[in-house]
């Protein structure tokens, strides 16, 4: 009996219990991109002259970049603008800065003063005059901060002085994208402007470059005075006379926006009453800027003369007397070209009908 409890005992103590082990949990191997930014750091490193540099950039710009990444490539874009030597890779750098900044999901808040930063050192013309879009850029995408919008008009007023047309109407077309009408700005920013009560104000600045020597330039202050209207700002009624001055500008480009600086002007002011040249008598706006706009319509280009008579059909507040005098077959006989389509704005005025026969007035 004893023996066999203690083979009983011995086998108990001798049997071997397996525990199962819990199943460790399998890694997940995730593989991750390297960032775009370290990429083209990467490869501007590899770049042994302005070509390779050059060639690198323009095949990263066929690349898309995430939202995420958009800060840190504009961080190594910039680094390498500084490095930089060669006027053609800076500018493209400077184009890259302006298409980066419009993508979806990147606030460009953060490189504004970078940005800036960068125009003070520029040498080249053609460089500032990018740098200047991709600022506009920026601007477009940041309306609500008005912090920012007064940086960017006080650096293109800064830059409106530059001898290249190019940054001109860049610094113009700034100005008249995020420029606040009656923003006073500092008294001690360089450039050639009017004063008005010693406060500096972006409408009248936009108006000095009317008289600016290059054709170009001029056409980009109008089209800036006529944004900052589309914009829902009120145009002063001074710059009228302006703009009449410039329907008679050597350059068609010109002419044809002081047809729509005019109109613009008479749809806001209609009942104005302005001095005729040479003459005693006054006259309301719009009355006056019907006639020197149908005057353009004998423009000796094509273009302004379609731009004139699409304006004149709009005209809806000219007097009458005046209006069938202006269009009259005897003041106009030099018309003969574009007589079918002042008739076409006479009668849209007048509320007729095509077929009725306007007195004094047949189409040719």
């Amino acid at each position: 009996m004893a023996a066999h409890l203690k083979k009983r005992v011995y086998e108990e103590f001798s049997k071997v219990v397996q525990i199962p082990h819990e199943e460790a949990p399998t890694k997940k191997l995730r593989l991750s991109k390297p960032s775009k930014s370290a990429a083209l750091h990467i490869d501007l490193c590899k770049a042994t002259n302005s070509t390779d540099a050059l060639q690198y950039l323009l095949q990263f710009a066929r690349k898309p970049v995430e939202a995420e990444s958009v800060e840190g490539v504009i961080r190594i874009l910039l680094e390498h603008y500084y490095k930089e030597t060669d006027n053609s890779v800076r500018l493209k750098i400077a184009s890259l800065l302006g298409l980066l900044s419009k993508t979806n999901g990147f606030s460009p808040d953060c490189i504004v003063d970078d940005v800036i930063n960068t125009l003070g050192n520029e040498k080249s013309h053609q460089v500032l005059a990018q740098l200047l879009d991709t600022l506009l850029v920026i601007g477009t995408q940041l309306p609500e901060s008005p912090a920012v919008r007064r940086r960017l008009v006080e650096m293109a007023c800064k830059l409106l002085s530059d001898t290249y047309f190019g940054v001109r109407n860049k610094c113009l077309q700034l100005l008249g994208c995020v420029g606040m009408v009656d923003t006073p700005l500092a008294k001690d920013i360089e450039g050639p402007s009017s004063s008005l009560g010693g406060v500096r104000e972006v409408q009248n600045i936009i108006s000095n470059y009317f008289a600016d020597q290059d054709p170009r330039v001029r056409t980009a202050a109008l089209k800036a005075m006529l944004q900052l209207h589309e914009r829902g700002m009120k145009i002063h009624q001074i710059i009228y006379e302006q703009a009449c001055r410039l329907l008679s500008d050597d350059y068609e480009q010109v002419r044809s926006a002081a047809v729509q600086m005019v109109w613009v002007l008479s749809q806001l002011y209609p009942e104005s009453i302005v001095p005729i040249p040479s003459s005693n008598e006054e006259i309301r706006l719009v009355d006056d800027a019907f006639g020197k706009i149908s005057h353009m319509v004998s423009d000796g280009s094509w273009m302004v003369r379609v731009q004139a008579a699409k304006t004149l059909g709009s005209m809806l507040q000219v007097s009458s007397h005046f209006l069938e005098q202006t269009l009259d077959k005897k003041l106009m006989s030099d018309l003969r070209v574009s007589t079918s389509g002042l008739f076409s704005a006479f009668t849209k005025i007048q509320g007729l009908d095509n077929e009725t026969e306007t007195p004094g007035f047949r189409p040719q």
